[in-house]
């Protein structure tokens, strides 16, 4: 068990108790609107090091290897289900790990005196209700999941993160390539570990920020909602 607390405006927390009700951000939105970007241009670095670390010449090396990516959406854990790639869209809600943080209680502050509200929650418990709320909405014909945890800021540790996955990436493909009969064995393997890793990636996105966020020390609770009606 452990608490997690919610910085917002006087208004926004009122809403919230009267309504009882959550507001999660698209995640377009979010104070920095290039955020979830950020953690395909960290890709793009891990991957030139580790080719470098491999031996390959610098002209060969891609260095916009994720340049495909739309960071706001993702594939669907729906995708599988109906054997085609379902679109889901990231929003987020944002909390912090300190109770009584000065950078966060800043955004609201004004010129004269303190503006803001802080709420609590325990995170358990609420990640139990976000999750209750997915399961009967997947029932309602709302395909949506649900992630959360604490946001990584240094980016020494973040690179590492996605280095240590894209080297378990390489070696998976090696065992995809080695483990198949024929051609077309081969292709499906390596699609399906291809697809495995780079949902990794879209799933640690909205949990990589820039290290200049890092007084925000936050923990967040993302919802993966499918754009599109399922058959």
């Amino acid at each position: 068990m452990g608490f997690v607390y919610h910085y917002t405006s006087p208004e926004a927390a009122m809403n919230i108790l009267q309504q009882r009700a959550l507001w999660f951000t698209d995640s377009a939105y979010l104070n920095d609107s290039e955020e979830l970007a950020y953690c395909y241009e960290l890709y793009n670095r891990a991957w030139a090091d580790i080719c470098r670390e491999q031996g390959m010449p610098e002209e060969r090396i891609d260095h916009a290897l994720t340049g495909f990516a739309a960071p706001h959406e993702c594939a669907s854990f729906a995708s599988e289900a109906v054997g085609a790639h379902v679109t889901a869209r990231c929003y987020v809600f944002c909390t912090c790990l300190n109770g009584d943080s000065p950078a966060m209680w800043a955004d609201y502050t004004g010129d004269d005196e303190a503006t803001g509200c802080m709420l609590a929650f325990d995170r358990d418990m609420l990640h139990r209700a976000l999750q209750a709320i997915t399961d009967e909405s997947r029932r309602r014909g709302l395909c949506a999941e649900v992630l959360h945890g604490s946001v990584l800021y240094e980016e020494r540790d973040q690179l590492e993160l996605i280095k240590a996955s894209i080297k378990m990436h390489l070696g998976e493909l090696n065992k995809a390539s080695a483990a198949a009969n024929n051609d077309l064995d081969r292709i499906m393997n390596t699609e399906i570990a291809r697809s495995l890793h780079w949902s990794w990636l879209e799933a640690r996105a909205p949990f990589i920020k820039r290290p200049k966020y890092a007084g925000e020390q936050e923990y967040r609770f993302v919802l993966k909602v499918v754009q599109a009606e399922l058959p």
